[in-house]
């Protein structure tokens, strides 16, 4: 069976049965802005569902794959979590290889009342009812509150980091550009006025945004990245620290 017969019969399976699907990784980020290509289906399922999305899908004939045969891409391929399906008959190591993957919604922080149905539009005139996605100003939340759960330096926040930065960059700035390849400017070259505003137009755009009661100050250092005050690398990591007898503390969130 191909990909797309795949991809089809299963998604079905899940609104027959009522799973909620969350959009995750590169199809998230397509609809942020970001020109991600994948072949990937990769969503978010609610935990108590997830036990039973997998067995839909080894009922729909897909074959569990280890993350292994990959190369890590994927945040939940460094966080080592999550179920890996084969969506069509070629070898793992092959580039036509894609897989569904699942991830519980628990490990993102994330609630359903934070998420809503796929806007239809020219290229998803008949989105399913069941999946759900998430808008820019969660999406960056939500980056942020999994790349404060990691240390500094790993794997797993560097791409958190960088998935943030993709939905930023071209959600609030033109990164488009004429000819065949994009100029970049020096850090001493100053901006120009309509670099300026831009930024202006960027930062104002994030005070709009709204956030959860405790987390105000994730709009307060998006702006001040935003803004050229701060840097990705600037945001709360978690410190690991030696763990002694009878002390189950073994980190902080600074």
């Amino acid at each position: 069976m191909d990909s797309a017969a795949s991809v089809d019969k299963v998604l079905s399976s899940f609104a027959a049965h009522q799973i909620q699907l969350v959009e995750w990784e590169n199809h998230l980020l397509q609809r942020l802005s970001y020109p991600a290509v994948t072949s990937d289906l990769v969503y978010l399922v609610p935990d108590k569902q997830l036990s039973k999305a997998c067995q839909i899908a080894t009922d729909n004939k897909l074959q569990p794959t280890s993350r292994d045969q990959y190369l890590p891409s994927y945040a939940s391929d460094f966080a080592k979590i999550g179920f890996y399906f084969l969506l069509n008959d070629y070898n793992p190591h092959n580039y036509l290889s894609c897989r569904l993957i699942l991830l519980p919604l628990s490990w993102t922080g994330l609630n359903l009342n934070e998420l809503y149905p796929i806007p239809k539009t020219h290229s998803t005139p008949q989105s399913p009812y069941n999946v759900l996605t998430l808008s820019r100003a969660t999406a960056c939340a939500t980056f942020v509150r999994m790349a404060a759960r990691e240390h500094r330096g790993s794997n797993l926040r560097r791409i958190l980091i960088l998935d943030l930065a993709k939905v930023l960059i071209y959600g609030l700035f033109d990164m488009s550009y004429e000819g065949d390849y994009m100029e970049f400017k020096t850090n001493d070259e100053p901006e120009t006025k309509a670099e300026q505003l831009e930024r202006e137009r960027a930062v104002n755009e994030i005070k709009r945004w709204s956030w959860r009661d405790d987390e105000c100050w994730i709009g307060d250092v998006l702006v001040a990245i935003v803004a050229g005050q701060a840097k990705y690398e600037d945001l709360p990591y978690c410190v690991l620290q030696e763990i002694k007898p009878k002390d189950s503390n073994v980190g902080r969130i600074v």
